[in-house]
């Protein structure tokens, strides 16, 4: 059974290996950035642990301030991943700067307040992007 996709002057080797990365990379990636939320911030009342668990469920208690991201960051960060390595073979660059930039522009306030809030957003769209390119390179291919 062919797991190839080729679609015009590219195609994707192993579609299925290459959603599962996808996923995978996408999962590492959400940890990293709760991890780098419980460094920065201070909670004196809650355990790490719970605070970890919360987030990475989505959900966040009464004591929390935020909001629980109910996993729409994760969806968007597959989106993300499965997208990008594609735009970066096909050398479409500027959607790829056109979407970073209309997710920043809909959080500038928030930064003016909080700033290790943009940092970790930085953080983040850069190991998404990294993800892509080694993505890109294990499973993407150019027909010339």
């Amino acid at each position: 059974m062919n797991n190839n996709l080729n679609l015009g002057d590219w195609g994707i080797n192993n579609v299925f290996f290459y959603f599962l990365l996808v996923m995978f990379l996408g999962l590492c990636i959400r940890l990293l950035t709760i991890l780098m939320k419980i460094i920065d911030r201070d909670y004196k009342n809650l355990k790490s642990w719970k605070f970890f668990k919360n987030s990475f469920f989505g959900r966040c208690g009464n004591k929390l301030k935020e909001k629980g991201d109910r996993w729409l960051t994760y969806i968007l960060g597959l989106f993300e991943l499965s997208i990008y390595p594609v735009l970066m073979i096909t050398e479409n660059w500027s959607f790829i700067g056109a979407w970073l930039a209309f997710k920043a522009v809909s959080q500038w306030k928030k930064w003016k307040k909080d700033r290790n809030c943009f940092i970790r957003f930085l953080i983040g769209n850069i190991l998404v992007l990294l993800s892509a390119y080694f993505v890109l390179q294990r499973f993407i291919i150019l027909k010339k």
